[in-house]
């Protein structure tokens, strides 16, 4: 698994410490002392925070009397990557003997139309007393504000847009290299008229800034790990409850404070939401543990989560892959068709493991294209979107099956240029005609694409109507897709819509795993739902469409 991992400042310099570096130092080997037997096995990025240091260092530069104008923050932000990421570097290197460890400085690109540059708000450096922090405040032009019961200076804290180096943070963990970047969030700079770098004086949040860096790396999973063992509801109050699972959309509910846990939350929310991976928030000792879905806050799209096993192939139950394929073998089925989204981040193993399962199944298979099947943000999604496909599944991008009385088309409805939504071409909708059109009298005439044809709205296909079109000149009777997560029956015009459940993956989406068994006889069209259950595969619901046939 490729796991990026946050710890932060205070895991460094815990409130109260003296900032001594044989203490900085003692805490950093604990620190990787928790996180080397994730290291051990998984490839790592870790992230750190540098509020503390960043804020001593920011005393000191202001109180040298040798200094006509203190340093900039973007500056104090580079020292403490340097002075924080060896620390950790040779923490690493000592526990993992022979493995490689990088730590490197990195830029994070801010906007300078960025509003958080009139309203500060990410706490730095040390805790005060409410009457010191106001003196410093005058004295030192400040903005202050309170942080629990102490007060501490605030800064601005732009959103992160991009981390500058994640091409090099992507090459070095291709080498099995343990990479230590994005301190403090990163050095914030901005891009000025001339699209030069150049630094701003303001502190990106650090917890955000992984999630931007782990979303970019297509990471399974983000940890954020700090001096708590869980997200509190109702922290402060009379009854606090740890929240030990949660989908975006609960922990969106709830209130958190801005300047601690807030950016936290918020950051994981983001996470899970853009990649429907998984994401945590706890305690760094318990790091491990929380990967293994024990201890901490953890948040899915679903709310559920059983262990790093339970992670489309990639982010799937394990239990479900080997279980459905008894399930249709039993069925014999004169066709297999799957609509998509084999993979979920269209990686090497991913297709090796979903090639394997579609070699256990009974044939003829067909499988299309889903938009999870090709890379997300990389070079290759310009240049080869489609090569591992090719290689591992199917090079046809339009493959036809012909089996038992049956004539099947996929159409590859995810192009190179789309991020999700699906088109069909002038030409795709024309081969539609042209192959299912004369299709054998007394064939079941199916077609199959990721994205359903019957979508409207945001989601609509673009192209939909012209594929509509050729579905009703063809006299398709079964029209397969995908896509949404959620199955679903319609009838119109005489062909029978099917958009497939979720057969293996943990991204549900308020449904339980499933696939449909579609039988066709003499112009009766039944769609029986297969859904899993505690005791394996089981009966669900059922759809007829009597129809004569065309």
């Amino acid at each position: 698994m490729r796991l990026v991992i946050a710890i932060g400042g205070n895991a460094l310099l815990e409130r109260g410490q003296k900032p001594d570096a044989a203490i900085q130092r003692a805490n950093a080997l604990r620190a990787i002392a928790a996180l080397a037997p994730l290291a051990a096995e998984h490839e790592v990025v870790i992230t750190h925070g540098n509020g503390p240091q960043v804020g001593m260092l920011a005393l000191q530069s202001a109180a040298d009397p040798a200094l006509a104008v203190p340093y900039p923050f973007d500056v104090l932000g580079a020292q403490t990557q340097g002075m924080i990421g060896y620390w950790l570097l040779q923490a690493l290197q000592n526990a993992l003997p022979g493995r490689q460890v990088a730590a490197i400085l990195d830029q994070t690109l801010v906007s300078a139309a960025d509003p958080a540059f009139g309203a500060p708000s990410k706490f730095v450096g040390a805790v005060y007393d409410e009457p010191t922090a106001r003196r410093y405040a005058a004295e030192r032009g400040w903005t202050v504000a309170p942080d629990g019961a102490k007060w501490r200076r605030v800064v601005p804290s732009p959103q992160p847009q991009r981390v500058v180096e994640t091409r090099i943070i992507r090459q070095l963990l291709g080498t099995g290299t343990i990479v230590v970047c994005a301190g403090g969030g990163g050095i914030p700079v901005i891009r000025d008229d001339n699209g030069r770098l150049t630094g701003v004086e303001a502190v990106v949040d650090k917890d955000l800034a992984t999630a931007v860096l782990a979303e970019a790396l297509e990471a399974d999973a983000l940890l954020l790990l700090t001096d708590v063992s869980a997200v509190i509801r109702g922290y402060g109050g009379p009854d606090p409850q740890p929240i030990t699972r949660s989908t975006p959309a609960e922990l969106r509910r709830e209130r958190f404070p801005a300047g601690s846990m807030g950016p936290k939350v918020e950051a994981v929310c983001r996470f899970v939401e853009l990649t429907g991976d998984l994401a945590a928030i706890g305690a760094l000792e318990d790091a491990a543990a929380i990967l293994a879905g024990k201890a901490g806050t953890v948040v899915t799209p679903g709310g559920d989560y059983g262990g790093p096993n339970d992670l489309h192939l990639g982010a799937h139950y394990g239990y479900a892959v080997d279980s459905i394929v008894a399930d249709v073998t039993a069925a014999r089925p004169d066709l297999v068709v799957v609509t998509g989204d084999l993979t979920m981040r269209a990686r090497t193993e991913e297709f090796r493991q979903a090639r394997d399962l579609l070699g256990r199944l009974p044939g003829p298979v067909l499988a299309v294209t889903g938009n999870h099947d090709l890379p997300l943000a990389s070079w290759r999604r310009v240049l080869r979107p489609y090569h591992r496909w090719n290689s591992w599944m199917d090079a046809d991008p339009q493959p036809i099956r012909r089996a038992a009385s049956v004539t099947a088309l996929g159409l590859n409805s995810m192009p190179r240029w789309r991020w999700k939504n699906g088109r069909v071409s002038a030409r795709q909708a024309g081969d539609v005609v042209r192959v299912l059109g004369a299709a054998p009298a007394g064939d079941v005439r199916v077609l199959a694409l990721h994205h359903p044809p019957l979508a409207t709205g945001t989601a609509a296909l673009i192209g939909r109507e012209r594929l509509l079109d050729a579905v009703r000149d063809a006299r398709v009777d079964l029209v397969l897709a995908g896509h949404t997560h959620v199955p679903d029956v319609r009838f119109q015009d005489g062909t029978t819509f099917v958009v497939a459940g979720t057969a293996t993956s943990r991204r549900l989406r308020g449904t339980g795993c499933s696939w449909s068994l579609i039988s066709v006889h003499a112009g009766q069209v039944v769609v029986r739902e297969r859904v899993l259950g505690p005791e394996g595969w089981r009966a669900g619901r059922v759809a007829e469409n009597v129809v004569g046939r065309r």
